[in-house]
């Protein structure tokens, strides 16, 4: 179950909660907190998460549940070119 909390930060971060159903009923997964603006991907069983760095990059980011935890397993970099007029990804 997640339950938003509202938006932090210059950015607008949304920020949520979550609690994981168990056998007993739900527990509450701190570490969910911590992916900004977070978008479920059930096909891939991943969690994403997006911010904004500056008004030039911005970064993605993607959690598995894993250990009773959201663990962050990948995070990318975009930068905006402006030959290009389109963010790219840093390599």
């Amino acid at each position: 179950m997640i339950i938003q909390l509202g938006h932090a930060g210059v950015h607008g971060t949304m920020v949520a909660c979550v609690y994981v159903a168990t056998e007993d009923g739900y527990r509450y997964v701190q570490s969910f907190e911590e992916i900004p603006n977070y978008e479920v991907d059930v096909k891939n069983q991943i969690i994403r998460g997006r911010s904004t760095g500056n008004a030039y990059t911005y970064y993605e980011y993607e959690y598995k549940y894993e250990n009773q935890e959201f663990l962050k397993v990948a995070q990318r970099e975009y930068q905006y070119n402006e030959v290009t007029g389109q963010y790219e990804l840093v390599e």
